[in-house]
C-alpha cells in the first residue's frame, strides 16, 4: 500500500525539482544583491568567491521543467489511480 503513495510523492518531486532549484538560485541572488538573468553569467561575490556561474546554471536548469512537469504530473496521476484501485479492492 505504501508503493503507490511513494510513487505519487516521487513523481511530484521529480516534476517540481527544477522549478525549486531555479527559485532557490533567484532567492540566493536576491539576498546577496546579485544580478541574475538568463542573458548571461554575472559576477556574484558570496564569501569571497564568485558564485555567478553556478547560480546562472541553476536558474537556466529551470527550463528543464518543460519536460519534467508534464511527465511528473502524468506519473502522479497514474500513481493516484493505482492507489485508488488498490483501496477499492480492500
Amino acid at each position: 500500500m505504501k508503493k503507490p503513495i511513494f510513487a505519487v510523492f516521487f513523481s511530484l518531486f521529480f516534476a517540481f525539482f527544477p522549478v525549486f532549484i531555479a527559485m532557490m538560485a533567484s532567492f540566493i541572488a536576491q539576498i546577496y544583491g546579485c544580478d541574475l538573468h538568463e542573458g548571461g553569467v554575472s559576477i556574484c561575490r558570496i564569501a569571497g568567491h564568485d558564485w555567478g556561474p553556478m547560480l546562472y546554471q541553476a536558474l537556466v536548469a529551470g527550463w528543464l521543467a518543460l519536460m519534467t512537469l508534464p511527465i511528473g504530473i502524468l506519473a502522479a496521476l497514474i500513481s493516484g489511480i493505482w492507489f485508488i484501485s488498490l483501496r477499492r479492492r480492500k
